[in-house]
């Protein structure tokens, strides 16, 4: 598979509306990856329950912002999120 022609966006550090949307992925990935932890982490079922709903919320908030980042229409969110077949 050829990487380059694949539709990735690089950022413009430059640009502040980039950059922000940059660290807000960064702290939205973060967070993710803190509260996968702690579910793995968490004995009682409630705690797990609470765990992986926070972790479906930052979820959707990334999903959000890539979405955001390429320019997506809500046609083509439907599609990529397997709606739209």
């Amino acid at each position: 598979m050829n990487l380059k022609k694949l539709p990735i966006r690089t950022i413009d550090f430059s640009n502040p509306v980039e950059k922000a949307q940059h660290d807000k992925l960064v702290a939205l990935v973060e967070n993710m990856l803190e509260l996968n932890k702690k579910y793995h982490e968490a004995r009682m079922d409630r705690d797990k329950e609470l765990y992986e709903r926070q972790i479906k919320m930052v979820d959707a908030q990334i999903d959000r912002l890539v979405y955001d980042f390429y320019g997506l229409t809500k046609e083509e969110v439907k599609v990529v999120e397997g709606e739209g077949i």
